[in-house]
């Protein structure tokens, strides 16, 4: 991933790349890359037939997406919250792909 630095008060601009010329995905972001729902991170996912892939992050929050050309560019507004300032937030994207696993992410 390539972009900005998140500033609060600013915009958050974050490129995901070497995606499929056209793909649909999610990005996920969390406030946690330790536990989501009470499961601890990094999870893995090969039960639910997604092969390999780990569940990295908390899933706090889903943008979903949709590339031309084979990247992404998000936008994000950080508010202007002093407290943010000492907050880690993480981020994980999963392109949907039928080739890639039994689930097709």
């Amino acid at each position: 991933m390539a972009g900005s630095r998140p500033v609060i008060g600013q915009r958050f601009r974050f490129e995901i790349g070497s995606l499929p010329t056209r793909a649909a995905g999610i990005t996920y972001i969390g406030w946690s890359n330790r536990v989501s729902g009470g499961a601890r991170l990094p999870l893995a996912l090969g039960w639910m037939g997604m092969g390999p892939c780990n569940l990295l992050v908390s899933l706090d929050l889903a943008i979903p997406f949709a590339s031309r050309g084979g990247a992404v560019l998000h936008e994000l507004p950080i508010p202007n919250v002093r407290d943010l300032a000492t907050k880690s937030f993480y981020l994980q994207s999963a392109v949907f792909d039928r080739a890639a696993n039994r689930l097709g992410v």
